[in-house]
């Protein structure tokens, strides 16, 4: 049985680019890929702002024997915190399987459901092709006006992508 390879791929800007096989998602008031080195650092979310989209998919690098299906986006239940510890001053919200906008920092209208402690949440199963794409993963953070300024912390395996294969 091939065991298949599924690297999930960010698409930033008005012409949908691909960044592919990203590693972390790195929230901005910047619509760049998470991989822009100092990303955070140079385009911080100020209190009281969002954060750019994050639209991501994933991407069939090896295909599976015979079938690849069952695709679903879990996030932790731990809520990521502010610089002082607060998990009540940021949220982060998901959305999946719009089709594809250029990312925008204004409240998301396809980001509306809370991350943390959600259920998992089915999206749609790429083809089991090497190069096929599933739906959209789209997320936002929002930060609250009473928000510590500094770096944040997420927990560990904040997203876990799941799906099944024979």
């Amino acid at each position: 049985m091939a065991v298949p390879v599924v690297l999930i791929d960010e698409t930033n800007g008005s012409g949908a680019t691909d960044t592919p096989g990203i590693t972390g998602i790195v929230y901005a008031s910047s619509d760049l890929p998470s991989s822009t080195a100092g990303l955070a650092a140079a385009h911080p979310i100020l209190s009281g702002a969002n954060s750019f989209e994050k639209w991501l998919r994933a991407k069939v690098a090896t295909a599976a024997t015979t079938s690849l299906d069952n695709f679903t986006v879990g996030w932790s239940p731990t809520a990521p915190v502010d610089a002082a510890g607060s998990s009540n001053t940021i949220t982060v919200k998901f959305g999946v399987d719009a089709s594809y906008v250029q990312p925008t920092a204004n409240a998301s209208i396809v980001a509306t459901a809370v991350c943390a402690g959600a259920s998992p949440t089915a999206i749609t199963a790429p083809a089991n092709t090497v190069g096929a794409y599933g739906g959209y993963i789209t997320s936002q953070l929002q930060v609250g006006p009473y928000a510590a300024f500094g770096d944040m912390t997420f927990p560990a395996q904040w997203m876990t992508l799941s799906y099944t294969y024979v």
